[in-house]
């Protein structure tokens, strides 16, 4: 066996191949020859840094930090290599693009591990923790990051941004003022600060601050957009006209503008002008499900006013032949939400009946609005039926009977509608939501796809909480109830196209499971301890 003095040179000279072969842009060369280095001597740590390094570069990043994780247990005070802890923060990157999160993470704390004083370490591993939700660690993280570089605005901005993510807006908008204060001259912190403003109901000082952000950059055609939404909300129409317009001169193939416009002349009763605007914003966006709903919603009203006999008309319910789920879906509800300056649309689902009267469950963020926890101006609920063209589905008013505040994460509330159709039943309760990999099916109103669309999936993670479903959702689905097999509610829709673990490719959405709900149903007086079907 040779002396270990000899080994190390010949490992060394491999190394050095390699380090040669990486220079001359030859990588997988430079790979083999970290390998042979490896193999001469297992113990030589920075040729796995090198070799780290070098795989990062071909896109093998988890071989990568495997390489870099081998270097620091054979020398776990690694200093061989001034540019290791910055290799390590450009491999988080790397994962991050790559979805591989938890590697992701990993890669971030071993980069703050090697430098403690890393600036950027800190705020990449802010940004991946708030991209995931998980909120306070990100918070912790950023303020960390404040504490090492307290005069770099863009943490702040970020810190900002992730009490957006939480609705603490009086918190963002101490971030984003700290941020501005740091940089007076960037307008796209003011742009953060007016969006905050204007969801904490301080419209003039959105106004203010979009103004000011103009004024800096004037060429940025969403920063007129976001002025024209602030002076709609205080029903300075004419203004907020003026606002889209500038802003569709400088971006004229903008939808959301055209959307706004929109929205903006029906306020103004100018219902032709509105209904040609949503539909130039449809072309140039065909998904802006809010806005197809929007026409919907026009042509209904202008209908009804035409021919108020149009509701008379018996409904068509279709056969359990033309549709196997019928029974089911005339149990689903769809949920219209409209206030002065708002519209929206949820899902819900008949959880009791007595006589002709209904308790519908839904989640609370869809029939309330925040601060005052009030519900909305207006509530209806829709039945599922298939009507002739140029008629309507029956809708009757609910009453907002009981709700928890919407930033409770039992996300719950409870209507009542009266006069319910005869053939309506309510939706049996399991008694438990399921185990992992249970085949589930969602039945909702997407924005942007058809009503009383079903999307089936399973159930990928859950605890007492809250379940993960691998169920693509989206806008209008909220509230909507998740069946099992037996058709039975297992949990209802809370949340959709949140950051979805990599083996989910189609998307995922957080439901509520029964167990959850029950209870609360309990707590309300609307269910007993023993469900009712």
């Amino acid at each position: 066996m040779l002396p270990f003095a000899v080994i190390r040179i010949i490992a060394t000279d491999y190394l050095q191949k390699g380090d040669r072969a990486y220079e001359q842009g030859q990588t997988e060369q430079a790979i083999e020859s970290y390998i042979t280095a490896l193999k001469i001597d297992s113990n030589l740590a920075i040729a796995q840094v090198h070799l780290g390094r070098a795989l990062q570069k071909q896109k093998q990043f988890s071989e990568a930090l495997a390489a870099y994780k081998k270097a620091l247990i054979i020398a776990p005070n690694l200093n061989i290599d001034p540019n290791f802890a910055v290799e390590y923060n450009q491999l988080g990157l790397a994962l991050q693009t790559e979805r591989k999160a938890t590697e992701a993470i990993a890669a971030y704390q071993q980069a703050i591990q090697l430098s403690p004083q890393y600036v950027d370490a800190y705020i990449n591993l802010g940004n991946i923790f708030s991209e995931q939700e998980r909120f306070s660690e990100a918070i912790a993280t950023y303020q960390k990051a404040i504490q090492l570089a307290p005069q770099q605005a863009k943490i702040h901005d970020r810190l900002g941004k992730t009490f957006v993510q939480q609705k603490e807006w009086e918190s963002a908008i101490a971030a984003y003022g700290k941020a501005i204060q740091l940089d007076p001259k960037n307008a796209t912190f003011r742009q953060n600060l007016g969006k905050a403003l204007a969801e904490e109901g301080k419209l003039k000082q959105a106004i203010a601050a979009y103004r000011k952000a103009i004024e800096i950059d004037s060429s940025n055609s969403d920063l007129y957009n976001a002025l024209g939404e602030a002076l709609y909300k205080r029903k300075q129409f004419q203004n907020a006209i003026a606002a889209y317009t500038k802003a569709l001169k400088l971006n004229p193939k903008n939808a959301q503008i055209y959307k706004n416009l929109c929205y903006v002349n029906h306020s103004k009763r100018k219902f032709a002008e509105a209904i040609a605007q949503c539909e130039q914003a449809l072309r140039l966006d065909p998904n802006l499900g809010e806005v197809k709903y929007y026409i919907k919603e026009v042509r209904r009203t202008l209908a009804l006013r035409q021919n108020p006999k149009i509701l008379q008309m018996p409904e068509r319910v279709p056969s359990i032949k033309e549709d196997p789920l019928v029974s089911l879906k005339r149990s689903v509800v769809k949920i219209i939400v409209q206030s002065s300056d708002q519209r929206s649309v949820g899902s819900g689902w008949i959880v009791k009946r007595k006589g002709s009267k209904a308790w519908i469950v839904t989640n609370s963020h869809v029939v309330t609005s925040k601060p005052n926890q009030k519900a909305k101006t207006r509530i209806e609920v829709e039945f599922y039926s298939q009507p002739p063209s140029e008629q309507f589905r029956k809708r009757k008013p609910a009453k907002l009977l009981q709700a928890n505040p919407i930033e409770n994460w039992r996300d719950l509330a409870v209507l009542e509608v009266n006069d319910l159709p005869n053939d309506i039943k309510p939706l049996s309760l399991s008694p438990t939501s399921g185990q992992l990999n249970t085949p589930v099916r969602v039945i909702g109103h997407p924005f942007a796809g058809d009503d009383w669309t079903v999307a089936e999936g399973e159930i990928r993670q859950k605890n007492q909480q809250e379940m993960m479903l691998s169920v693509a959702l989206a806008p209008g689905q909220s509230g909507g109830p998740v069946l099992d097999k037996q058709n039975r509610v297992i949990g209802v829709v809370a949340k959709f196209r949140l950051f979805c673990p990599q083996s989910i490719d189609l998307g995922c959405g957080l439901a509520l499971p029964i167990e959850l709900v029950s209870k609360q149903l309990q707590e309300w007086g609307v269910v007993s301890s023993k469900s009712e079907d």
